[in-house]
Formats: C-alpha cells, sequence, structure tokens
C-alpha cells in the first residue's frame, strides 16, 4: 500500500533547487505509522551518483532564511506524522 499523504508542502529556493516536505502515513503490518518524506531535485551539478550500488548523493545549498523555512516545513511535517501514529521505525 502506498503511504497516505497526510501534509504537504513544497517550494523551490535561490540555487535552483526544489524541495517538497510530506507528513505521510504508513500502514506497516496491521498498524499506521506516521513518518515524514524529504524530496529534493538539485541542478546536476549538485548531485551524482557515488558508488557501485546506485547511491546518489545531492547537495541542497540553502541561505540562513531558506534553512528556517525548511526547519519550519519540517517541524510541521513532524506534528502531523505523529497524528497518524507512532513513528514509521519506532519499535
Amino acid at each position: 500500500m502506498e503511504p497516505r499523504t497526510l501534509w504537504e508542502m513544497g517550494d523551490s529556493v535561490a540555487n535552483g533547487s526544489r524541495l517538497a516536505v510530506r507528513a505521510a502515513a504508513f500502514l506497516v503490518g496491521s498498524a499506521t505509522r506516521g513518518g515524514v518524506v524529504l524530496t529534493t531535485r538539485v541542478p546536476g551539478e549538485l548531485g551524482h551518483v557515488v558508488s557501485d550500488d546506485g547511491s546518489i548523493v545531492s547537495s541542497l545549498m540553502l541561505d540562513p532564511i531558506e534553512a528556517r523555512g525548511l526547519a519550519e516545513l519540517l517541524t510541521r511535517a513532524a506534528q502531523e506524522a505523529e497524528k497518524a501514529g507512532p513513528g514509521l521505525y519506532s519499535g
């Protein structure tokens, strides 16, 4: 089952990157768990494959105001995800 989106906000940043922050509910067994999904799209020079297993690294470079905005989005997403149930990876 795909995660159910509870809340989502996206934005572009000055270096040309785009990010989306999402609070989601995941079905794990028969229990609903809350989680936060952070998705980024960065310009080519800021992202690259780093190993034979296909791992990808991206650098989301932010100025201080953008970083504070991202912190606010992550906090809001965490609050919304907590309403769904225990954390996605909680024991």
